[in-house]
Parts: structure tokens; sequence; C-alpha cells
């Protein structure tokens, strides 16, 4: 699914892209100027359109790295919430095996191996927790800064097509 959202940004981006360019391309190309006002004009469109490119590029990285520090802060949330869930149990162990304690020796040993096999239990939960937020963290930031990657080498494939057009447009307008 996040592919999807990641396919549909770099499509809008390319999109938005390629219709600036052909925008300005016709604009040009219809208003009545000579050749020199012409590629004046086609030379600040150009600007522009790298422009655009540069900042959609740093929208990108800009998200990416929000979304880089979000994920860190959940996962230390999460291990302060693991941190102090592992404190009750480690609590309520002692709890139990004083009550344990007042019935005799066969409960306290079930309670303390109760405990500790629960207490284990937790800790092992607790790590596969933040082994999981920690590859999903990386996983987010690898995909953010593909997207970002792929959307910088769109625009400047874009840049050059434009450009080349430009330039082709030019040419016909000077002959």
């Amino acid at each position: 699914m996040t592919e999807k959202k990641g396919l549909s940004t770099q499509d809008f981006v390319l999109g938005s892209l390629i219709g600036v360019a052909v925008g300005a391309v016709a604009a040009l190309l219809l208003a009545p100027k000579s050749g020199r006002e012409l590629r004046s004009d086609i030379n600040d469109q150009v600007g522009t359109i790298k422009e655009k490119a540069v900042d959609y590029k740093e929208v990108a990285l800009e998200k990416g790295a929000e979304f880089t520090d979000y994920a860190k802060v959940q996962t230390g949330v999460i291990k302060d919430q693991t941190a102090r869930l592992t404190d009750t149990v480690k609590t309520k162990a002692v709890e139990v095996t004083d009550a344990a304690k007042k019935y005799g020796v066969k409960i306290k040993s079930s309670a303390v191996d109760t405990a500790a096999e629960k207490t284990e239990d937790i800790a092992v939960l607790s790590h596969e927790v933040k082994t999981a937020l920690a590859d999903k963290a990386t996983e987010a930031t690898t995909k953010v800064t593909d997207v970002a990657e792929v959307t910088a080498t769109e625009a400047k494939k874009v840049n050059k097509t434009a450009k080349k057009a430009v330039e082709k447009i030019a040419d016909e307008a000077t002959k």
C-alpha cells in the first residue's frame, strides 16, 4: 500500500513538472514576440522549472526527515512504556512472593516460578517490540529516502527534456 502512495506522489511531481513545462512552452509559443524575446522568456521558464524541481526535492527530503524523527520519538515512547511495564511486573512479582510466604513454601515456589516466567515473557516481548519498531523505522526511512532520490532523478530528467525542447523551439524560432 505504501508503494502505491509513493508512486502516486512520484507521478504527481512528475506530472506537475511536465504540466508546468508544457504550459510554459505553449504560452511562449503563442505569444507574439521576437526571437530574442522568445529565447529570453524560454530561458526564464527553464530557470523557473529548475527552481521548482529543487523545491520538490527539498520538500521530499524534509518530509523524510520529519518521518524519521517521528519514528525515533515513537520508538523512545515504546521503550519507556515497556520499561514501566517491566517494573510493574517485577513489583507485582515481589508482592505475590511476599503473599506466598504467608501461605507456605509450595505456594511460594509456584508464585516465584510464575512470576519468573511472566517476567521472561515480558522481556522477550519487549525485545521483539523494540526490534520490530527499529526495523519499521529503518524501513520507513529507507523508503522515504528512495522516494526523494527517485523524485530528484525524475525532476532532473524532466528538466533535461524540457531544456532540450526549449532549445529546439528556440532554434526553430531563430530560423
